[in-house]
């Protein structure tokens, strides 16, 4: 007897719902094959990047926690961002390793030194030094940002494109009859691997910096050159000294004015070296020369008439002829100050000043001492 219309469907139906559910069996592996794959493949790289990048973050907010707390504390002129900017410049453009901030402090302030053989360390601003536009800085950046954005850049998340990923794992659960939610795949794999892309962070401002230190030999030049102005003013302050005892002749009024000329030069950060008899001259000239000049002079005067008088003389020295034939050989060298001409009147005279007015030169002394005549 042979089958019934309806046992024959039903017998069909049986076998095409078998192969279909053999079909979703083969599919379903396969999703879960190349879904596992994804995940074993950049779950350990992702892990890795972000442990370095939580060290890096911390290690960094430390170091530049350290940078302000050593140069930048007594700054109240600066916000704490800022502070955090700079202290951030410091150390990056240092390899973002302390022990070579530190070799740095140590070169610049020796080359201060150096160059300021009247100053001290404690003179020294190391960030006045090695920040060339400090009062142009602004920022709105924190100093977790700014750490985090240092790791980012150093260690970054790799990038993985998981909308992408997810619409190739849903071509296998895809059917004529099915469409997959890719929405909730791309979820998926966001929740096992952990994926989180580097953070946003805004870029820092421009910050300044100073070129590089001297090299060894400009500093071991530097180095003499400090020596002497050292011993340069050792010598001055005996000359001083000298004056107040009532026995100060020629020689010792040129040489107080040599000593702190040379000193002068030095303070204007005039380029110097040292002549024949280890004083400082200047290796370059204008203005600065010329007032290193002015100023040298003015102190000479200005010492010698608050000068003890001398022991075997009732005249005070700046009343003597002698002393006035010395300063005036000294002064004859110098570029006088043109009454008018200069937008000087005689008002405003300073004592120990050369003038020029209506073609006569002279030193002015004050309004009680007879001012020293250099030309008729």
């Amino acid at each position: 007897m042979g089958l019934s219309v309806v046992q024959s469907l039903l017998i069909g139906g049986g076998k095409a719902a078998d192969v279909i559910r053999a079909s979703d069996i083969r599919k379903s592996k396969e999703y879960n094959d190349a879904f596992n794959n994804f995940i074993d493949n950049n779950v350990g790289a992702l892990k890795k990047a972000s442990a370095k990048q939580s060290l890096l973050t911390n290690r960094m907010k430390k170091d530049i926690s350290q940078i302000i707390n050593t140069y930048l504390t007594d700054r109240p002129d600066m916000s704490d961002k800022v502070k955090s900017e700079i202290a951030n410049t410091i150390y990056a453009s240092h390899g973002y390793k302390l022990d070579n901030v530190n070799s740095d402090v140590k070169s610049r302030l020796q080359n201060f030194l150096l160059a300021n053989p009247q100053k001290s360390a404690g003179d020294f601003n190391y960030v006045d030094a090695y920040i060339t536009n400090t009062k142009d800085i602004k920022s709105d950046r924190t100093l977790d940002q700014i750490a985090k954005k240092n790791a980012q850049e150093i260690a970054p998340m790799p990038v993985l494109d998981l909308k992408a990923k997810a619409a190739g794992l849903g071509r296998y659960k895809e059917s004529a009859l099915f469409s997959p939610d890719t929405g909730k795949i791309e979820q998926d794999l966001l929740s096992a691997t952990g994926y989180k892309p580097d953070e946003d962070i805004p870029e820092g401002p421009t910050v300044q910096t100073a070129g590089p230190v001297a090299d060894e030999m400009e500093l071991l030049r530097a180095g003499n050159l400090r020596k002497t102005a050292e011993n340069t003013l050792l010598q001055r302050n005996k000359l001083l000294k000298d004056l107040q005892t009532g026995e100060f002749g020629t020689d010792q009024i040129n040489k107080l004015y040599n000593f702190q000329l040379g000193l002068a030069y030095n303070s204007q950060g005039l380029k110097v070296g040292q002549d024949a008899q280890g004083t400082l001259k200047p290796n370059e000239f204008g203005p600065r020369t010329l007032d290193a000049q002015r100023d040298s002079f003015q102190f000479l005067v200005d010492r010698i008439i608050g000068a003890k008088t001398p022991s075997q003389s009732l005249t005070p020295y700046i009343k003597t002829q002698q002393v006035r034939n010395d300063l005036a050989a000294i002064a004859k060298n110098i570029k006088p100050v043109i009454i008018d001409g200069d937008k000087v009147k005689d008002a405003d005279r300073i004592i120990g000043r050369i003038y020029e007015s209506n073609g006569a030169r002279y030193i002015f002394l004050g309004e009680n001492i007879q001012s020293i005549k250099l030309s008729d």
